[in-house]
C-alpha cells in the first residue's frame, strides 16, 4: 500500500516530521510519502490561509498522481488545521 500525506503549509521541517511519524506507525510493507506545496501559507491558522493554500494542495495532489514511482497511490490524506482527512 502506498500512502501520500500532504501537509497544506509550506513548512518542510514539519512535513518531514509528519512523514517520519507516519512511517513509524505504518504497517510493514506500507510506503509513506509526505509533501507540502512550494507556495502558500507557512501555517494554516484561518479560512484565509486555507484558501491561500488551496492551489498548492491541488498541485501536490496532481504531482502525486503524475509521479510514476508512486503510482498507484492507495490512499491520499490531507492535514487541515489539525485534522487529517482521507481523500481516497
Amino acid at each position: 500500500m502506498r500512502i501520500r500525506l500532504i501537509n497544506p503549509n509550506t513548512t518542510a521541517g514539519m512535513t518531514h516530521k509528519i512523514g517520519l511519524v507516519a512511517a513509524a506507525l505504518a504497517s510493514p510493507g506500507t510506503e509513506i510519502s509526505a509533501s507540502n506545496p512550494e507556495s502558500g501559507p507557512v501555517s494554516v491558522e484561518s479560512h484565509f490561509d486555507e484558501a491561500f493554500g488551496a492551489v498548492g494542495v491541488l498541485e501536490e495532489i496532481r504531482n502525486a498522481e503524475l509521479a510514476g514511482g508512486l503510482m498507484p497511490i492507495s490512499s491520499l490524506a490531507l492535514e487541515i488545521r489539525g485534522y487529517w482527512l482521507r481523500v481516497r
